[in-house]
Order: C-alpha cells, then sequence, then structure tokens
C-alpha cells in the first residue's frame, strides 16, 4: 500500500517517500456521511455524489509532487436571494505542485503544511509540505470549493427545477488567448478566484 486513509472529512493520505516518477492513481468516492460532513463545512443544502479521479507522481528532474486529475460531483445550493435550494453539477480539473519541507524549492515557506496555506491551482511554484505525507483527500476538497458558484441564483422561471436547466459549473485546464493571441492557461480559475475573493470564502474551520 502506497497510501493510507486517516479520520476527517476525506482525508487520505499518501507518504512521499514512496513515490516515483510513474504515476499513482487514487480514486475518491466518498460515503453518505463523508458527503454530508463536506456539504455542511461549504454551506451546501446536500451532495448527492462526489467523484475524484487523482494522479501522483514525483518528478525526476525536480522532486515535486505533482497532483493531477478531476473532481465531479452533484449538490445543492441554496439560492443568495429566495434561499430556495438550487441543484447543480460542479465538474473542475486540478494541477497542483508541492515540494517537501526542508528541500532547495521549499525556501523559507520550507516549514508550512498543507493546512497553512491556500490551494491555488494557478501557482507557479509549489506548495511546502510538512510530516512526508500529502492528503490528496484534502486537495479534492478545496479544489471543489474553488468550483462551486460563491453567489448561486434560482432561476425566474416558475415551478419544477428542469433536469436540463441544471447549471454546470465546469472549471478546469481551460486556455484562452489574449489579444495578442498569448495563451492564458487557468483564465477561468484565475476569473472564480477573484470572485471567490470578493465573496465568501469558505474555508476549513
Amino acid at each position: 500500500m502506497t497510501d493510507k486513509e486517516t479520520g476527517g472529512e476525506l482525508s487520505h493520505v499518501v507518504r512521499l517517500d514512496r513515490l516515483g516518477p510513474r504515476p499513482q492513481t487514487i480514486k475518491l468516492n466518498p460515503s453518505e456521511d463523508v458527503r454530508a460532513a463536506l456539504a455542511s463545512r461549504f454551506g451546501l443544502l446536500g451532495m448527492s455524489s462526489f467523484e475524484a479521479e487523482l494522479r501522483v507522481r514525483r518528478r525526476a528532474d525536480t522532486g515535486w509532487i505533482e497532483v493531477a486529475g478531476t473532481i465531479r460531483s452533484d449538490l445543492i445550493q441554496e439560492c443568495v436571494v429566495t434561499l430556495e435550494p438550487i441543484p447543480a453539477h460542479v465538474e473542475t480539473e486540478i494541477a497542483e505542485l508541492f515540494v517537501e519541507a526542508g528541500s532547495d524549492e521549499g525556501g523559507e515557506m520550507g516549514h508550512r503544511g498543507l493546512d497553512a496555506v491556500d490551494l491555488d491551482p494557478i501557482a507557479d511554484e509549489p506548495e511546502p509540505l510538512v510530516d512526508g505525507v500529502l492528503d490528496i483527500g484534502e486537495i479534492a476538497a478545496q479544489a471543489l470549493s474553488l468550483a462551486l458558484d460563491p453567489y448561486p441564483r434560482a432561476s425566474d422561471l416558475p415551478g419544477e427545477v428542469d433536469a436540463d436547466a441544471v447549471p454546470v459549473v465546469s472549471v478546469g485546464l481551460e486556455r484562452e488567448e489574449d489579444q495578442d493571441g498569448k495563451v492564458l492557461p487557468f483564465a477561468s480559475l484565475a476569473e472564480l478566484k477573484q470572485r471567490m475573493a470578493q465573496g465568501r470564502n469558505v474555508k476549513k474551520s
């Protein structure tokens, strides 16, 4: 076994000393109780499904830990105006880099762990880790929180919610171009993070 599960909402820990350049695939499909805990943490009315498929590896050139994959969830948010429930399907891709504390890349931040930093999907530099472990479950949970609509609003249409009209939040490795044709990776994520900063910012208690 290269990983172990610990207590907590979606905790799934990977030992860094067992990581190599060959990717390890980790699939998370939490129980109803765990989904309920995540929903409570992020201020949701409910979460009927949560799936994550993440690949973890150690880069041969830098030794950095790379985490990439896809997260999907069906959930219910609360309208910021009417307080009525709003079903939504959230799908997001993540690509994260981490570095072990004490390594040359860690620098002055090498003593900080995942709980001490905010997950930044558009960062160019790796986040530092401590204790020789990486909590894949917490990464997945934070990625979901970034993908949530910070200002969910109910449809103006009367009657029941049409299944075809359920909003889909898709945040991932999208690439846009500026006026000069220069590629702008993660443009949609940068916009989402700016919106999150202006509104509610859900953090682990």
